[in-house]
């Protein structure tokens, strides 16, 4: 496995969702104390990695799997409480 670089991990975790709330690489450079050239490079590589050519179809999937993870949370925490008989 590839050793991945400690810069690469705030862009990869919210990356896409930086990207959906219609940042620009600058924005989203400065918010995260990057170079707007590695955004770039890191945001080519998001985006070949999700398979999608466009910012904005790494933006929906980001909001999909976002809905996802909090609709399974809530089932999760649903499912606890009912458990504990609450």
């Amino acid at each position: 496995t590839r050793s991945r670089h400690p810069a690469d991990q705030p862009l990869q975790d919210g990356g896409a969702s930086l990207i959906g709330e219609g940042l620009t690489n600058r924005q989203i450079g400065r918010r995260l104390y990057l170079a707007e050239k590695t955004v770039k490079n890191h945001i080519s590589r998001l985006l070949a990695k999700l398979g999608v050519e466009r910012r904005i179809q790494a933006a929906v999937i980001a909001t999909h799997a976002q809905d996802r993870q909090e609709r399974d949370a809530h089932r999760d925490s649903a499912h606890v409480h009912r458990e504990r008989g609450q």
